[in-house]
């Protein structure tokens, strides 16, 4: 866990742990559970997070541990450069560990699940593993394709176009169904 939590004023939070964020609010103080209580990220929280994380890779799994939404974690990330640098070092020694469990269950003479332990780290299905560890390498070596095309944000003067034109075609529409003819 690295470097010291700041709150909205860029001073201090306190501990090295600590992180505070609003959904929706910018630098505030709390997230929001989906019931609308409110949640202060905890030293305690965020430890558990990523252990929890490193053993499974598994965000839902870490939130839920944690007892937050999903929504509420890949928030902090994008907000976060420190969260999401932990993230990022979680998940990658996560696919070591999912890696080296693998090898170590094909020298055991495999089988169909990859076994878990008491420490936290959850049984997987062979396949599903294999899939996940393949997913991860294409990621991080930039073979992913994306899911769909790249998000195109208009420019002022092409919006106000489209705009324009839409009230061009209402009015002559309008303009038909009175009987009149555009001008």
């Amino acid at each position: 866990m690295q470097g010291a939590a700041m709150d909205g004023d860029g001073k201090d939070a306190g501990t090295a742990m600590t992180v505070a964020v609003a959904v929706g609010v910018g630098d505030g103080a709390v997230t929001r559970r989906r019931s609308g209580v409110k949640v202060r990220w905890t030293a305690a929280m965020r430890a558990t997070f990523f252990a929890h994380l490193a053993c499974n890779c598994n965000v839902t799994a870490a939130a839920a541990a944690i007892g937050v939404q999903p929504s509420q974690v890949h928030y902090q990330r994008r907000i976060s450069k420190p969260f999401a640098a932990e993230w990022q070092r979680m998940i990658d020694a996560g696919y070591l560990l999912l890696e080296m469990r693998m090898i170590g269950h094909a020298m055991a003479g495999g089988g169909g699940t990859v076994a878990g332990d008491s420490a936290g780290v959850e049984p997987l299905a062979y396949d599903e593993a294999f899939k996940l560890l393949n997913l991860y390498r294409a990621r991080r070596e930039g073979r992913v394709r994306s899911r769909g095309p790249a998000q195109v944000v208009a420019t002022r003067e092409q919006a106000d176009a489209a705009i324009l034109a839409k009230l061009d075609a209402l009015a002559a529409r309008k303009a038909r169904a009175a009987g009149e003819t555009p001008a």
